[in-house]
C-alpha cells in the first residue's frame, strides 16, 4: 500500500463514550478567537464561585492542551 501525501490535519478530541457532540462544541468553540484569547489570559478571581472559576480554569487548560 502506498503512503497517502496531502495536508495532514491535527488530530481532534478523543471520544469517550458517547461524547461526540460535546467534543465538535469544544472544537468550534477553539475556533472562536475572542473566546481563545480570553481564556489564555484568565487569571484566577477569588470573587468568582468555585465552580465558576474551576471550568474556567479547565477550559483554559483544555484549550492550551488542543495548541
Amino acid at each position: 500500500m502506498k503512503e497517502k501525501q496531502g495536508t495532514v490535519n491535527p488530530a481532534g478530541l478523543v471520544n469517550l463514550g458517547n461524547t461526540c457532540y460535546m467534543n465538535s462544541v469544544v472544537q468550534n468553540f477553539k475556533k472562536v478567537r475572542e473566546l481563545s484569547e480570553a481564556l489564555i489570559k484568565y487569571q484566577p478571581d477569588p470573587q468568582l464561585p468555585d465552580v465558576v472559576g474551576f471550568f474556567l480554569q479547565a477550559s483554559k487548560g483544555l484549550f492550551n492542551d488542543m495548541e
